[in-house]
């Protein structure tokens, strides 16, 4: 079975002439764990695959390894687009008109509610094909149209951006995705709709996350809630954004190691669910479905496996998710099952996980970090096998 974060932290380490010990110095984790991930018996965690990487002066793909060689040759299609994606969003003020005579916003606005539900999907295959003439055809009137069909032409190039940025982060192209970010904060400046900014801005803590630049995250998060708190007529809407971003508040707390403050930010989104119910507004899924998938996810991310399947289990309703948020809520219950010792459990949770959104799966650096952890632990036998095949780190 090929190696994953571990082995490639352990080469970049060797090749930094760091020991062991001298590493998790640097990077402020523990030896013991540092040891474990190198050997493959315990999980990189994304907060701290984000340490290792600072501490070795490496980009976050160089350690997950994405995007995944293997991952696109079995899902050919993909990749073509992503080059093509580039080259749109970094000519985004100087765009080219289509030769073909423009089509009606309406029929383009019919296209960008189909590549919505291709996202929630997470059809990258599929997505990536839709999204480059989506992006092309819509840049132009975004910038040179007259009102009212610029201000349309913008919010629904916004969703395109969305697109770019879920397909680009899915598949492990960092510098696309962070170019959607910004494009989709340029479109939310240019329509001034405090919704919108608040969303771009949810957005943009993604990176800064990632990055382990958790205190700016925090600070841009707490300054779009304050606007929207400003911001008086928004209503159920506003109620529904501001739980989204004390969603992703909880999310870089616990990246931070800021648990109380972590699982107050959940708290304050639980209250606001229950007010709003399930809502997507500007493709910000939130509701009660949300509150406990970031429930989970925050506490694996802490490492506390109980408390992440505790909030699992007080839910008694299916979760209302799509496809792409099931699918990393799956992942994140793995995580926590290989957290209380329940290898088995993990597996099985990685099977949901590919039944609900499989293209995702297959390019999750998480779930590869599961598996791998899972054998090591010499668990799993056949089933084990064909799911790491599957991945194609077998």
């Amino acid at each position: 079975m090929q190696g994953g974060v571990g082995a490639r932290v352990a080469a970049l380490r060797k090749a930094r002439g760091l020991s062991q010990t001298g590493l998790a110095q640097r990077a402020a984790v523990s030896y013991s764990l540092l040891t474990k991930i190198e050997s493959g018996h315990a999980p990189a965690t994304p907060a701290v695959i984000g340490a290792l990487a600072r501490a070795l002066r490496a980009d976050i793909p160089r350690l997950t390894g994405q995007p995944y060689e293997a991952a696109s040759a079995t899902s050919p299609g993909i990749y073509e687009p992503v080059a093509q994606l580039r080259r749109l969003l970094l000519a985004y003020d100087v765009p080219t008109q289509a030769a073909a005579a423009p089509r009606p916003l309406d029929e383009v606005a019919a296209d960008v509610a189909a590549m919505s539900a291709l996202r929630r999907t997470a059809g990258f295959k599929h997505l990536a094909a839709v999204l480059p003439p989506l992006v092309e055809e819509l840049q132009f009137p975004a910038l040179t149209a007259a009102q009212p069909e610029r201000d349309r032409a913008l919010r629904l190039l916004a969703q395109v951006y969305y697109g770019v940025e879920c397909l680009a982060s899915g598949v492990g192209y960092q510098d696309v995705y962070f170019l959607a970010i910004e494009r989709l904060s340029w479109c939310a400046d240019q329509l001034g709709d405090p919704l919108l900014v608040a969303a771009a801005r949810w957005g943009r803590a993604g990176p800064l996350m990632r990055e382990g630049a958790y205190g700016a995250g925090l600070r841009l998060l707490g300054r779009a809630r304050d606007e929207l708190e400003a911001d008086a007529g928004g209503g159920n809407a506003s109620l529904a954004v501001t739980g989204s971003l004390h969603l992703r508040e909880a999310l870089v707390a616990a990246r931070a190691g800021r648990a109380d403050e972590a699982w107050g930010h959940l708290d304050e989104a639980a209250d606001l669910a229950g007010r709003v119910g399930e809502t997507d507004v500007h493709d910000l899924a939130f509701g009660p479905s949300a509150a406990v998938m970031y429930a989970v996810s925050v506490g694996a991310d802490l490492g506390d496996g109980v408390r992440a399947l505790d909030a699992a289990a007080a839910r008694t309703a299916p979760l209302e998710l799509a496809p792409e948020l099931l699918g990393c809520h799956c992942i994140d219950l793995a995580r926590a099952r290989l957290l209380v010792g329940d290898r088995a459990g993990a597996l099985r949770a990685l099977q949901d996980a590919r039944r609900a959104s499989p293209q995702q799966v297959r390019h999750h650096p998480q779930s590869r970090e599961t598996v791998l952890a899972v054998a090591a632990g010499g668990r799993g036998g056949g089933e084990l096998a064909a799911f790491a095949s599957w991945l194609g780190i077998y």
